[in-house]
């Protein structure tokens, strides 16, 4: 089905976001036929698909390129094959129609959203904004008796008590953390060895995803914090700065094995549809996004989603459609399969943290401030040994 409603978004007005450059996810429709390449515009005149040069001319500047390039298209219909047979409920999209329509500043970017949408073999297009971590703000197994989060409920998460059983410290789970920035040599961290997977390294995000990392698994020694999984199998990580969100996930899928878990620690910059503008939406709110965590829970993996701190009712969201996909009561509803997390104050009951999303597609919450964990700085000298006591919103969650 194709939106050709007003209100698709456009860049952040006056901000320049590191790694990102403005573009516009088009899908086509399944059965179109294209190159899986980037520079396919000489193909969309020829075969008749679209009017690429009439395009271009009224739109100068603009280019087109494959979306997913961590893994070639032969592996990306193998995750599809695999998904398919563990998954009788999953509906594959065509993953190798999905392209992204580069523009220069200055292009009036729903007019270009609109002029792809009346093309015939145009199935979605929409403006692709910037993500973001996930983090109101941060500040700064000797600091173990401050991790309330360890304790039992309903005080916290009982992971002291998990850790006297097998595999409850972690021991023989991979999980892979999609983020922008870490500093993986941390002395609470350098142990596990994460690699950096896929995309570039943005140093500012370094203090984001280095507490993101204590809280999973920061070591049991005697320094610092211990994390919730201090003895996990592997823990590695996928950056989306000077990538896409979907391709990181993809990146992500050809490393982990059945059964391990996906950590998506973004929100959505600023977007406007129908006529309303959403900041911090999670990201499956976007259909490539939704897709590709959609193929992971089908394949068996296990995503963890951060709900945004945009202080939104999420059953309110409409999407280019106007279908309500993240009110689970509405027709329009569609579920990734993502557990999604929202933020609470660390005392019981627990009461929302005002910053955080809500909504029925929020499966639960945990911590949104007060969290003990590790922390680094983002820019050199980038701090090995540093820890805050109040890392907070729906990342820490």
């Amino acid at each position: 089905k194709r939106s050709r409603r007003k209100g698709t978004g456009g860049p952040p007005p006056g901000k320049r976001v590191p790694g990102y450059s403005p573009r516009v996810v088009v899908k086509f429709h399944d059965a179109t036929e294209l190159p899986y390449r980037d520079r396919i515009e000489e193909c969309l005149d020829r075969m008749q698909v679209g009017p690429w040069r009439k395009l271009s001319a009224r739109f100068p500047g603009i280019s087109i390129r494959r979306m997913f390039t961590s893994v070639e298209p032969n592996r990306i219909r193998q995750f599809v094959d695999a998904a398919v047979q563990r998954d009788n409920t999953y509906r594959p999209p065509n993953f190798l129609t999905y392209f992204v329509v580069d523009f220069p500043v200055g292009i009036d970017v729903e007019d270009l959203v609109n002029t792809l949408l009346a093309w015939r073999a145009v199935q979605i297009a929409y403006f692709d904004p910037p993500g973001d971590d996930p983090v109101v703000n941060a500040g700064n197994d000797l600091r173990s008796p401050y991790q309330g989060y360890l304790d039992r409920a309903p005080d916290g998460i009982d992971a002291e008590f998990a850790w006297g059983f097998a595999g409850g410290d972690g021991a023989g789970q991979d999980v892979v953390d999609l983020e922008q920035g870490w500093t993986r040599d941390h002395e609470d961290l350098i142990a596990h060895g994460a690699s950096l997977l896929h995309g570039v390294l943005l140093d500012a995000s370094r203090p984001h995803g280095t507490s993101v990392l204590g809280e999973i698994c920061a070591a049991d020694n005697a320094v610092g914090c211990v994390g919730i999984a201090p003895n996990i199998g592997t823990v590695n990580v996928v950056s989306y700065n000077g990538s896409t969100r979907p391709d990181a996930i993809f990146a992500a899928l050809n490393s982990l094995p059945y059964g391990g878990v996906l950590l998506l620690e973004a929100h959505l910059l600023p977007i406007t549809l129908q006529g309303k503008s959403w900041a911090f939406l999670p990201i499956e709110a976007l259909n490539a996004e939704f897709e590709a965590i959609r193929l992971t829970t089908a394949l068996g993996m296990t995503v963890v989603e951060a709900a945004g701190n945009g202080n939104l009712d999420l059953d309110t969201f409409m999407d280019a459609d106007g279908n309500l996909v993240l009110n689970r009561g509405a027709a329009g509803f569609r579920d990734s399969g993502a557990i999604l997390v929202g933020a609470a104050s660390s005392a019981a009951p627990h009461t929302r943290m005002s910053s955080s999303n809500f909504g029925s597609r929020v499966d639960c919450y945990s911590w949104g401030e007060n969290v003990v964990t590790c922390n680094s700085t983002g820019a050199t000298p980038f701090s090995t040994t540093g820890y805050t006591a109040d890392f907070n919103g729906t990342s820490s969650a």
